[in-house]
C-alpha cells in the first residue's frame, strides 16, 4: 500500500515517455475450432473476455465526479499512461501522493472492474457512502476486484493466472479544498483490460547463452511496445530472471550499461548498442557472444536488419562471430515404438527404418526417449520399470511404483522420476550410472511426467500433490561436465489445465501438455507457452501419449489403440499417420 507522503522509488530505468505504439502482433492466444478427420474432435478451451478497449486519449477527472467516477477514471487512464508518463492518470491522484509506483507490475483483466463505496467507518462501527458534495478533508473508501488473467512483474516476467482469480483493489480518496474527490491511498502497480495489454505490451524473446556456450537459451519478457527495443537490450544486461539466472551465462562485465537510455535504429535497420566502458574488458570471444545475443534479440524486431556494438560512442571490436545454436532441431521425423523394435518413422511416406545399435523392446511399451542421434534410447515398460534398448543387451534402469516417463537431453543423461519416491528425481548418464537429485520442492508432490529442453537448460515437469496438478519450469543447475547438480525453484505455467498427464517441449518456449481444461472431460494437447496464455488445440480421441519434434506441425499423438496422428500434412488438424505404434518420441 503507498500512502502520501512516501518518497518515489524505481526499481528499474524507465524510458517510457513516448506515445502509445500503433498496430500489433496479436499476443493473446485463442482457440480455434478447426475441421477434423477420423477420431478428431474440436478443441474446447474458452477465451477470456478481453474486457474495454483503449483507442483515445482517456478522460480527465470530471468536476464533483463521485469517488466511484474517480477511481474508474484513474483505471481507465492506465493504459495510455503506460506512453505518457501516466499523465493523465495522475491527475486522478492527490497532489501530493509522490510514493506510488505505476512500474511495480501490470495485472491484465476480463471485463470491468468491480467497485463499491465505503467511507471511513465512523465510532459506531456502520458505512455510508460519502456525500455528493463533500466538505474539504472527508475521506471516503472505494473497495473493488478485477478478474485477474495474468500479472506482468517489474522485470516484465509474465505469470498467468488460475481461472476464477481475483485481485482486490483498495483506493483511499479525499476530498480537496475545492470538494473535489481524489486519491490518496492506493497499490503499487497499473491494472489494464487484456486488449489493451494486448495493443500497449509485447512478447521479447531475451537470450543468454547455456553454461558451455552452446546454445542460446530464451528468457521471455513483456515490455511496453515503445521502448521494448530498449528495456530488451537492458535485460540482457541486467541478466535473466530468478529461475534461470544459475542455468545460463552472462558474458556482460559487471557494470556495463547502455550509454544512453535508447537503442537507435538507422534507415537501413543497423540498431546500435552503445555501452558503457566496462564492456572493453570483455574478451574477444564475449563480445561476439554478446553481440549474437542482442542480435537474436533485437532482430525480433521487424525494423532492425543488423546490430552495431559501441562503447562509449566508438565501434567495439569483436573477434569473429559467434555460432551458438537456437531453438535447435531434433529433426523432421519422430521415432516409434513398433513391432518390438525402435524405428525412425519417415512421416511423410511412412516407411520406418529400425534404430541402428538398439535390440528388441519389452512388451507393453508406454513411453519412449531417445538422445541426439538416437543414442542412448530408453522405454518404460507399463508403468514399472525403465529399460535400456541401445547396446548389446536390454539394460533395466529403474523400477519402482509410477515411474515417469524418460526424457534423454542433450548430454546424454536420461531422467525419471518414481511415484513412491517423492523429493527425487533419477538421472542415468551415458555409460547407465544412477544418480538421484535431491529437489527440496518435489517433497509432498509426484512427478507425473517431465521433458528437459533442447538447450539442456531448463526442464517442465507435470507434479500432482494437495493442492492439484501443475505444470512447472525449472532452470537446471549442471556441472562444468554437464552432470545436473540441482534445479531452480519453480515457476508455474498453464494455470488454467486442470489436470495434466504429460508435457513435452514444442519449441524453445512453448510446451505442449496432454490434459483438461475448464470442464472438459477428455484429454486434449494444449500449447502453454512459457510467458502467455494456455490454449487448446483440436483433440484425438482415447490419446494416451504425445510428442513433438519443432513446432506445432511437428506434434503426434498416440492412441489407445496404438494409432500415430500428426498435425505434419495440415499444421492444423490431426491425421492418421502409422498404425501399430506404442509410442513416439524425438531426441530430446
Amino acid at each position: 500500500m503507498t500512502s502520501r507522503p512516501a518518497p518515489r522509488t524505481h526499481g528499474r530505468s524507465r524510458a517510457f515517455l513516448a506515445a502509445l505504439a500503433g498496430a500489433v502482433v496479436v499476443v493473446l492466444a485463442a482457440c480455434s475450432s478447426l475441421p477434423v478427420t477420423g477420431g478428431v474432435h474440436a478443441g474446447t478451451t474458452a477465451v477470456p473476455g478481453p474486457g474495454p478497449v483503449y483507442l483515445g486519449t482517456p478522460d480527465s477527472p470530471q468536476e464533483d465526479a463521485s469517488p466511484l467516477d474517480i477511481v474508474r477514471g484513474f483505471i481507465d487512464a492506465q493504459a495510455a499512461g503506460v506512453g505518457d508518463d501516466f499523465t493523465v492518470a495522475k491527475e486522478f491522484l492527490a497532489p501530493d501522493v509522490s510514493g506510488w509506483d505505476p512500474w511495480d507490475s501490470v495485472t491484465v483483466f476480463s471485463g470491468e472492474p468491480t467497485l463499491t463505496e465505503r467511507q471511513g467507518a465512523p465510532a459506531d462501527g456502520t458505512h455510508k457512502a460519502a456525500e455528493p458534495t463533500p466538505t474539504p478533508g472527508a475521506r471516503t473508501v472505494v473497495h473493488g476486484g478485477l478478474a485477474s488473467l495474468a500479472t506482468v512483474a517489474s522485470d516484465g516476467e509474465f505469470q498467468q493466472e488460475a481461472p476464477n482469480r481475483t485481485k482486490d483493489l483498495t483506493f483511499t480518496l479525499e476530498a480537496d479544498s475545492d470538494g473535489q474527490w481524489r486519491i490518496t491511498e492506493l497499490d503499487d502497480g497499473i491494472a489494464m483490460s487484456a486488449a489493451n495489454f494486448e495493443y500497449v505490451y509485447r512478447a521479447v524473446s531475451v537470450y543468454f547463452p547455456s553454461m558451455d556456450h552452446q546454445v542460446l537459451v530464451p528468457d521471455v519478457r513483456w515490455f511496453p511496445q515503445r521502448t521494448a527495443q530498449t528495456q530488451a537490450v537492458q535485460a540482457v544486461l541486467q541478466g535473466p530472471v530468478t529461475w534461470l539466472r544459475d542455468s545460463v551465462d552472462s558474458v556482460v562485465p559487471e557494470g556495463t550499461s547502455l550509454s544512453v537510455d535508447a537503442v537507435a535504429v538507422d534507415e537501413d535497420g543497423v540498431a546500435t548498442v552503445d555501452l558503457t566502458a566496462p564492456v572493453l574488458s570483455a574478451s574477444g570471444t564475449d563480445r561476439a557472444v554478446l553481440l549474437q545475443q542482442l542480435t537474436s534479440v533485437l532482430t525480433q524486431f521487424p525494423q532492425v536488419r543488423s546490430v552495431q556494438l559501441e562503447a562509449a560512442g566508438s565501434p567495439l571490436k569483436v573477434t569473429g562471430p559467434a555460432s551458438l545454436s537456437r531453438d535447435p532441431s531434433p529433426g523432421d521425423d519422430p521415432y516409434v515404438v513398433t513391432g518390438h523394435r525402435v524405428r525412425r518413422l519417415d512421416a511423410a511416406t511412412g516407411k520406418q527404418d529400425a534404430l541402428a545399435g538398439t535390440i528388441t523392446t519389452p512388451s507393453d511399451v508406454t513411453a519412449l526417449a531417445v538422445g541426439t542421434n538416437g543414442n542412448p534410447a530408453v522405454v518404460r515398460v507399463g508403468t514399472a520399470s525403465l529399460v535400456q534398448v541401445s547396446g548389446d543387451a536390454r539394460r533395466t534402469l529403474l523400477t519402482g511404483e509410477d515411474v515417469a516417463g524418460p526424457s534423454a537431453d542433450r548430454f546424454r543423461w536420461v531422467w525419471s522420476a518414481r511415484g513412491d519416491d517423492e523429493g527425487y528425481l533419477e538421472l542415468f548418464d551415458k555409460d547407465g550410472a544412477h544418480t538421484r537429485l535431491a529437489v527440496t520442492w518435489l517433497q509432498g508432490r509426484r512427478v507425473l511426467s517431465l521433458q528437459v529442453s533442447r538447450d539442456g537448460a531448463r526442464v517442465a515437469l507435470v507434479t500432482s500433490g494437495a493442492t492439484g496438478v501443475q505444470v512447472d519450469l525449472a532452470g537446471v543447475v549442471r556441472s562444468g561436465a554437464g552432470a545436473p547438480v540441482r534445479l531452480s525453484d519453480p515457476v508455474t505455467v498453464g494455470a488454467t489445465i486442470t489436470d495434466a498427464r504429460q508435457v513435452v517441449w514444442v519449441d524453445e518456449d512453448d510446451l505442449a501438455v496432454l490434459g483438461r481444461t475448464g470442464s472438459g472431460t477428455s484429454p486434449t494437447v494444449n500449447i502453454v507457452p512459457v510467458a502467455d496464455y494456455a490454449r487448446s488445440l483440436s483433440s484425438v480421441s482415447d490419446v494416451v501419449s504425445i510428442a513433438s519434434g519443432r513446432g506445432e506441425s511437428a506434434l503426434y499423438a498416440v492412441t489407445s489403440s496404438h494409432e500415430l496422428f500428426g498435425r505434419r500434412a495440415t499444421g492444423a488438424t490431426w491425421l492418421s499417420v502409422a498404425k501399430g505404434v506404442e509410442a513416439a518420441a524425438f531426441p530430446g
